[in-house]
């Protein structure tokens, strides 16, 4: 057993139901989806 690992960090995520690609606002429904998630960095 490794007990030199490091505790997996705890992710945090936002949800928006649009998001911008190259000025072009991309709507999660167009995908069947209601929101995409967004991974968020820590501080």
């Amino acid at each position: 057993m490794d007990t030199n690992k490091e505790p997996a960090k705890e992710r945090r995520y936002i949800y928006r139901p649009w998001i911008t690609v190259n000025g072009v606002r991309i709507y999660a429904a167009a995908y069947g989806k209601k929101a995409f998630k967004i991974p968020v960095a820590d501080k």
